[in-house]
């Protein structure tokens, strides 16, 4: 090989090493920058759907949750695993709920607990991380069957009170199929957190409204926080984007949504949870329970020093506040009580 030859090659690696060093560089900074976005997106994403989310409209959080979601930083996706999934109760990919079963078979028909996530009529998903896992780890010990339900919601243009058919719909087939996981369809206890309090609480108080599902009446409502009990109530205080983009401006349809004004003497026994430091939740329960006791409905209001999210996580959890749910819940049924050890 000749000199000249090997003064060439020498070069050109010297031109390759340092092309290659460039692009491993731009690389690192493109990685970098890239890095420095996405964490900026997060923090952004988890303001909405945190200390904003009540500002925020319904496409901005959708965006927020499916970036965190993508990310694997958020997005509830973190619970128990279900032993039945997805069981379908209508054509729409959310219509659908999870089944768990009894760790240990307690009854030959076990009581039902069916769970309806929140979400602000917008969001959420029946895997519900903490949430499902607490209630999951102490009632199906017990030997209850548990049910998380997903619904439409205003993203797939179901308003308000199409997300409260769904409700009902899936709370009507838990019913037919109950017996299939060993479960009880006359000993159904169903709840809700936030949004999902409210349809749940808005079926319960007239279930009569909801007859063309097949739903039947169930033994109690456990309300978990409230997004609203008293619809006109709220839309008359609260000017937040939340509330408007779910009701609207129509006082016949806030009414037509508001479980107060739905009550009869039909309405199914209830126990409403709410946040003390929150204005709206416990004078609006209060307000609920006061107007049940007229029409002989049982309803009683228990006032906690938790978070809006916190009620829904910590029921489940030992401790004076799931005691003090199982307390209503045992009143309500002797089995129930039974299984609950009172």
């Amino acid at each position: 090989m000749t000199k000249r030859r090997i003064i060439f090659q020498a070069l050109l690696l010297a031109v390759l090493l340092t092309f290659t060093a460039s692009a491993a560089r731009a690389d690192i900074e493109d990685n970098l920058k890239y890095n420095f976005k996405a964490k900026l997106k997060d923090k952004i994403a988890k303001k909405v759907l945190d200390s904003d989310y009540a500002k925020k409209s319904c496409r901005e959080k959708s965006e927020a949750l499916m970036w965190l979601t993508a990310r694997k930083k958020s997005g509830g996706k973190d619970g128990p695993e279900p032993d039945i999934k997805d069981v379908s109760y209508g054509h729409h990919w959310r219509q659908r709920y999870d089944v768990f079963l009894p760790q240990k078979k307690v009854l030959k028909k076990a009581p039902v607990i069916v769970m309806v996530h929140g979400g602000g009529w917008c969001i959420g998903d029946k895997a519900m991380g903490a949430g499902m896992q607490n209630k999951v780890a102490r009632w199906s010990e017990k030997g209850f069957v548990l049910v998380s339900v997903n619904y439409r919601m205003l993203p797939d243009n179901a308003p308000v009170t199409r997300q409260a058919e769904d409700v009902a719909t899936a709370i009507a087939h838990i019913q037919e199929n109950a017996r299939d996981w060993g479960g009880d369809k006359d000993r159904i206890i169903v709840m809700g957190h936030s949004a999902g309090a409210h349809l749940v609480s808005l079926v319960g108080a007239s279930p009569e409204n909801w007859k063309k599902t097949g739903v039947k009446p169930w033994l109690m409502t456990i309300s978990l926080d409230s997004g609203t009990l008293n619809t006109p109530d709220t839309m008359r205080k609260n000017k937040l984007l939340l509330f408007s983009e779910a009701f609207g401006t129509s006082p016949s349809y806030w009414r037509e949504t508001s479980p107060y004004h739905q009550m009869s003497r039909k309405t199914l026994p209830w126990l409403g949870v709410c946040a003390a430091g929150r204005d709206e939740p416990c004078p609006q329960a209060v307000e609920y329970a006061e107007k049940s006791q007229k029409y002989d409905v049982k309803a009683a209001v228990l006032s906690v020093n938790m978070g809006h999210g916190a009620i829904n996580k910590m029921l489940g959890q030992a401790g004076d506040y799931t005691e003090n749910v199982e307390f209503f819940m045992a009143g309500m049924d002797p089995v129930v009580a039974q299984l609950l050890g009172r």
